[in-house]
């Protein structure tokens, strides 16, 4: 009852942060011509108010709104229309600012959803596939990592790929852009398929039809001492149905002479289990990355910082904190948190980051904004700096040791990057 109160109250919750806690009101008949303005309208208000940057990064978003409010009557169907609603916050190329269907809030929540079981990637002018389900027709249909893709549904991926680029929402990077239309094309709908012609490395072709099946993908983590005798750490996400166990495990591993901490593939999550990791790695209290905000005024709930309490409440591990050698592992699907993370620990100066830039998507929000229909609204409220100047928004965190990504070294079925990380510890233990 206290925070339904607090909810209404705007000189309390100015933001509205617990008001997003609220369910979404989500309704059984499709939205009206009149309902879908109204969410247009309330995404731009509240975008326009409440955005990290009032300049909009120097989008005319007065534009914006009159463009998309034209296109909203040819949207054929509920999906569509929110599908457009995503693309018009993509007009600010931020990953973070985004729309999301009642579709994919749902597969949000269940960590899943429809799929054809490929994991794609372009890897120079080539779509390569780097992973593939156990229980897929592709996997049956003999179709394995290191393959390319000749074909999608007829058409050459390489002419695919830039029609659908073409149309693709805009994003922090380019790399993530293309990484977006990739998704798009091997996208699972329902009782659709998927006709696929992938090239063998000696030049054989594997044509299959791939049927979506439903898959979840909870979030993981493990860790163990390496061979190496190096600690190795990997996680999928900062979930927080994972704090007590990523935190165990580096508890566990603090006596190793050396630690991996593998960020590759993980998309971020909590700002605030972001900070409790970063955490074990100090012995005294510091702040390895200022926090920005619209204006630099603190988002605040009965006036406490909340900004800060989320994203900068490090509780230093004192002399429990692991201050020997670190490697972070990150690629270019670390994002988020886990970019805050890698940065902040070579802020530190403890750790050097090896394999791939990352996304360069450090921005973040405290919470969905929720929109009639089910629908939720993401925008970024909070940014980062380092303590030597350095935004990794737009830009990616770049390895100290740069270890790229390549079909030659997929094929090769080693770890490139991991070995690099174990031969640059091994050059850091005293003997």
């Amino acid at each position: 009852i206290a925070l339904m109160f607090l909810g209404g109250c705007a000189a309390l919750d100015s933001h509205n942060i617990v008001g997003r806690m609220q369910p979404s009101q989500v309704l059984t008949d499709p939205l009206t011509a009149a309902q879908r303005l109204a969410v247009l309208d309330d995404i731009w208000t509240t975008v326009n108010t409440r955005y990290i940057d009032p300049k909009l990064n120097g989008v005319d978003w007065a534009r914006v709104r009159t463009e998309y409010a034209a296109k909203v009557p040819s949207a054929q169907n509920d999906e569509a229309f929110w599908a457009l609603m995503d693309r018009m916050t993509g007009e600010l190329g931020d990953s973070h600012t985004r729309v999301e269907s009642p579709v994919r809030v749902q597969r949000r929540r269940d960590h899943g959803g429809l799929t054809y079981g490929l994991n794609v990637m372009r890897i120079g002018e080539q779509l390569v596939v780097l992973g593939v389900g156990g229980e897929s027709d592709a996997w049956f249909a003999g179709v394995r990592a290191g393959m390319t893709l000749e074909t999608i549904n007829a058409v050459p991926s390489a002419q695919l790929f830039e029609q659908t680029r073409a149309n693709a929402r805009k994003e922090s990077t380019t790399w993530v852009t293309d990484r977006r239309a990739v998704s798009q094309m091997t996208e699972a709908v329902p009782d659709g398929t998927l006709g696929i012609v992938a090239v063998r490395a000696d030049g054989s072709k594997v044509q299959a039809t791939l049927k979506p099946r439903t898959s979840t993908s909870p979030p993981t983590a493990m860790h163990r001492v390496l061979p190496s005798g190096f600690g190795y750490l990997r996680f999928s996400g900062f979930s927080e149905s994972l704090r007590t166990r990523v935190l165990a495990g580096l508890d566990e591993l603090k006596t190793s002479p050396g630690l991996i901490l593998d960020l590759r593939g993980n998309g971020g999550g909590s700002g605030s289990f972001a900070a409790s990791v970063i955490s074990r790695f100090m012995s005294t209290a510091t702040t390895p990355m200022s926090i920005l905000t619209r204006e630099n005024v603190p988002i605040r709930v009965l006036g406490l910082d909340i900004t800060r309490a989320t994203f900068g409440g490090y509780m230093p591990a004192g002399a429990a904190a692991y201050t020997k050698p670190v490697v972070v592992l990150i690629d270019a699907h670390s994002a988020s948190a886990s970019e805050l993370v890698a940065a902040s620990l070579r802020e530190l100066g403890n750790a050097t980051i090896v394999g791939e830039t990352s996304c360069g998507c450090l921005l973040g929000f405290l919470g969905y904004a929720k929109l009639l229909g089910g629908a939720e609204l993401a925008y970024s409220e909070v940014g980062f700096k380092s303590t030597s100047g350095k935004r990794i928004e737009g830009e990616g965190v770049v390895p100290d040791i740069v270890v790229p990504r390549s079909l030659e070294r997929l094929r090769a079925n080693r770890d490139f990057a991991l070995e690099a990380a174990e031969a640059h510890l091994r050059t850091k233990i005293k003997p």
